[in-house]
């Protein structure tokens, strides 16, 4: 009986034993499952986490080229205004430099053809006036020369007429004076007295013809005129 009750007794604590065993094994198979998923999922995790921070990476990238194509372009078209404004700053000086350049060669040019122009046309004026001068002064002379002549002529027709008057004169005279008594006593001959009075009246003739020339001569020239 008690080999009986210790086999009893027995049987129960083996199969506790298997039980525990099996437990023990389940508890390892399971953490090792367990592990292995976690694995697994840790793996998973670091490869979604690898291609996401790749994708962010490449996305930071790819924003980072188009903020630098972006600033690029923005500098870029900044400096090409720039040399732009600057060209046609400098284009617009050059174009203001030469067209002030013809514009004070228009005028020295314009100034020298109206300088040459006003002188010609004053040599011309004064040409102009000189021969209208000359002519007038040929006139003049021409005038004074026939006025001369005339002179001339009156004061020999004057000479010739007060010499006929005065050598009758002197005629009647000396024919008074042959008739008197007292020619006869005189130491001056008849002949004398005659030559005597012919030429005191002839100087007086010369005398009131020249006055009456030189009055008719001024009174017939006109004063000649000056050049400016």
């Amino acid at each position: 009986d008690e080999v009986v009750v210790s086999r009893a007794n027995s049987k129960p604590s083996s199969q506790h034993k298997i039980e525990r065993q099996a437990t023990v094994i389940q508890g390892i198979v399971r953490l090792y499952l367990t592990r292995c998923h976690w694995l697994r999922l840790h793996m998973a995790a670091t490869v979604i986490q690898s291609s996401a921070r790749t994708w962010i990476a490449f996305r930071e990238l790819h924003l980072r080229l188009i903020s630098v194509v972006t600033i690029q372009s923005w500098v870029r078209s900044l400096l090409a205004v720039r040399s732009y404004r600057f060209r046609v700053g400098r284009i617009v000086l050059l174009q203001s430099c030469a067209r002030r350049f013809l514009v004070q060669v228009r005028e020295s040019s314009m100034k020298l053809a109206a300088t040459l122009i006003q002188s010609n046309w004053r040599v011309h004026r004064r040409r102009i006036r000189f021969v209208a001068a000359k002519k007038e002064r040929e006139l003049l002379a021409a005038k004074n020369m026939a006025a001369l002549e005339m002179s001339k002529k009156y004061v020999h027709q004057v000479e010739s007429k007060i010499l006929s008057e005065a050598t009758a004169l002197a005629e009647q005279e000396v024919r008074l004076l042959s008739k008197g008594a007292s020619i006869a006593s005189t130491t001056v001959s008849g002949d004398c007295v005659k030559e005597l009075a012919v030429q005191v009246m002839a100087a007086e003739a010369r005398a009131l013809a020249e006055d009456g020339v030189a009055h008719t001569i001024c009174k017939e020239t006109k004063p000649v005129p000056q050049l400016e």
